[in-house]
């Protein structure tokens, strides 16, 4: 067909904090510490009906906006008054990704969590920090990140990186391993499935991140032959264009 449309994909864009070997109550506390509506208005996200890929289920449990809850939290972890952090972040990654950057930082703010947002080069900074090349690292407390199925269309392709055997791990749940274990090494489909939805019902009660937004890419194309979309890239050598 020389003619089309591509399905809009999903693709989730997270804070992460590097160097966080255990879970605190302080990443639950951020989770309900934004508003997810006021993120989707800003950014012109909204949720996607596709095909959902392995470990998929709309009914897992997403944390409401309850500024007060984050606070009690925040208190019970040992920060009543809050604290600062540093979040190193690429920006033009994704459309308005800046003002989601600055509206996530004001949220947290409200509850006493101070973000200074610098911003990083990608391929000189993120990615060697995220690598761990030559021993490079972050320097601030959290980073922004996304979390996707593609090229896999697996939900267990983020695991790859949020787990405590990468290369340069910034997050450890000990728990989570015999979970991804078990995933990677099940060949039985229903039985892998199974354990891939406890994986992220586990993930799910225990945040690795604060997730900002979800959003999509739309491909159209009139009058092109070999036109494809794969993982988020559109692979142009083998396009040509009439006859």
């Amino acid at each position: 067909d020389d003619q089309g449309v591509h399905a809009p994909r999903g693709r989730r864009h997270f804070l992460s904090r590097p160097n966080v070997v255990e879970r605190s109550e302080q990443d639950v506390a951020d989770s309900l510490a934004r508003d997810r509506r006021a993120h989707s208005d800003r950014g012109g996200a909204f949720r996607i009906d596709q095909r959902a890929p392995p470990g998929h289920d709309p009914n897992r449990m997403v944390y409401p906006y309850d500024p007060d809850k984050a606070l009690q939290l925040l208190a019970d972890a040992g920060y009543p008054d809050g604290f600062d952090m540093e979040a190193e972040m690429t920006l033009g990654s994704f459309p308005a990704d800046a003002e989601i950057y600055d509206a996530m930082a004001g949220y947290l703010a409200e509850v006493g969590v101070n973000v200074t947002i610098t911003q990083i080069d990608f391929r000189g900074a993120w990615l060697p920090y995220f690598l761990g090349t030559d021993g490079a690292d972050w320097n601030g407390q959290a980073f922004n990140y996304s979390w996707g199925t593609a090229p896999l269309f697996d939900a267990i392709r983020p695991f790859n990186f949020y787990q405590c055997g990468w290369r340069n791990a910034w997050y450890c749940d000990e728990e989570a391993l015999p979970l991804i274990e078990a995933v990677n090494t099940t060949f039985d489909q229903e039985e892998r499935n199974k354990v891939l939805h406890q994986l992220l019902d586990h993930t799910a009660a225990n945040p690795p991140s604060l997730m900002l937004t979800e959003n999509f890419e739309l491909w159209a194309h009139d009058g092109l032959a070999g036109f494809q979309v794969f993982a988020f890239n559109a692979p142009f050598d083998g396009v040509s264009y009439g006859g």
